[in-house]
């Protein structure tokens, strides 16, 4: 329906709010469907004459089809450490790698990939009749 052919892995980010001290953690995660990614260009124009600019940066977008493997991000944030690799949430922040990896986030972070991004928009489409997905956009 989406044309949907490559795997994801999420690194998902999260920070125990009970212990000051400690850092984020991501728990990577392998998404069990296959799903759609694209970049796309976006060219921002400013000012005019000799004094003008254009500026070019990639967007990039992945289409995640229904799974029942999601849950609602204050539902995976109580989950306990070993629950949180059996399942996955999306939240802005956190980190797509498109294919399938076994790196950890020190790794994925110090990782050149331009298809490696930050999650910063989510639109939640599982409500509707046909094509039930999630569409999360990012840099």
């Amino acid at each position: 329906m989406f044309d949907c052919n490559r795997d994801i892995t999420l690194f998902i980010r999260y920070k125990d709010p009970n212990d000051k001290q400690a850092g984020e953690v991501f728990y990577p995660y392998l998404l069990p469907v296959k799903c759609k990614f694209k970049t796309k260009n976006i060219k921002t124009a400013t000012g005019t004459g000799a004094g003008s600019s254009v500026n070019i940066a990639n967007s990039r977008m992945v289409i995640i089809p229904y799974t029942d493997d999601y849950l609602p991000p204050d539902v995976w944030n109580i989950l306990m450490h070993d629950e949180k690799s059996q399942y996955f949430t999306l939240k802005i922040d956190d980190i797509v790698y498109p294919g399938v990896t076994d790196m950890k986030m020190a790794d994925v972070k110090a990782l050149k990939k331009d298809d490696v991004f930050t999650i910063k928009a989510i639109q939640d489409n599982t409500n509707s009749l046909y094509g039930k997905h999630w569409r999360v956009e990012g840099v």
